[in-house]
């Protein structure tokens, strides 16, 4: 059978306070998170290093939004851990209470975005709307505020705006906000690069070089 394997976990924490300053209005009342896996099929295999067969894995972006919002995507994708489809790499059963267990944990202790990325880990975000399908006031509202705030990108009917939150606040900001518009699940709207076979958790790596930057102040 067929399972999806975890290798680790990440998240990163943008604060509510400093996505406030961007704007002038307070369009945040807590703080935002992203939420990252590192997984790969059981049964699917890549030759590297002169021909050894490695088990293919890649980088994820499961959740965004507020704490709660993450946890409810937790609990969801938890519920194949009852199956034997979902586990932990190096587990021949992972519990679902497992499962949650560390994904909180990895988010109570969330990093900084710059932590992460100068970590290894890099994360685009795209929104994109079909026009002719963003029917009603609310949407059409909603992708015109997104709009004077970032040109889109136009391919027809289609518009999308490609936003890079490790690397600009405003992008973060605006994902935050608009990601509503992309009816996408989160993991199909994202373009996720990092250490795949590195070895270790990314987030011990991005805690310690956190440390040294503050040391460095």
């Amino acid at each position: 059978m067929s399972s999806r394997l975890i290798d680790d976990f990440a998240a990163v924490r943008f604060r509510a306070a400093d996505l406030n300053a961007l704007f002038e209005t307070d369009p945040f009342y807590a703080d935002q998170f992203m939420f990252f896996e590192l997984g790969g099929d059981n049964n699917l295999f890549e030759c590297r290093n002169g021909g050894r067969q490695t088990r293919v894995r890649s980088w994820s972006l499961l959740g965004v939004g507020m704490e709660w919002e993450i946890m409810q995507k937790i609990v969801t994708f938890a519920s194949a851990c009852e199956g034997g489809c979902l586990r932990f790499a190096g587990d021949r059963q992972t519990l679902a209470e497992s499962y949650i267990r560390k994904a909180r944990n990895t988010l109570s202790e969330a990093v900084e975005p710059a932590a992460l990325y100068n970590a290894g880990l890099s994360c685009g975000f795209e929104i994109k709307v079909d026009a002719n399908e963003a029917r009603g006031r609310y949407m059409e509202d909603r992708m015109e505020e997104l709009r004077n705030y970032m040109p889109a990108h136009e391919h027809g009917d289609v518009l999308s705006w490609n936003l890079l939150p490790f690397n600009d606040p405003k992008h973060a900001a605006l994902m935050f906000i608009y990601r509503g518009l992309d009816t996408r699940e989160t993991y199909n709207k994202a373009r996720v690069s990092g250490q795949e076979y590195a070895g270790g958790a990314i987030m011990k790596c991005a805690r310690r070089r956190g440390q040294m930057a503050m040391a460095d102040l």
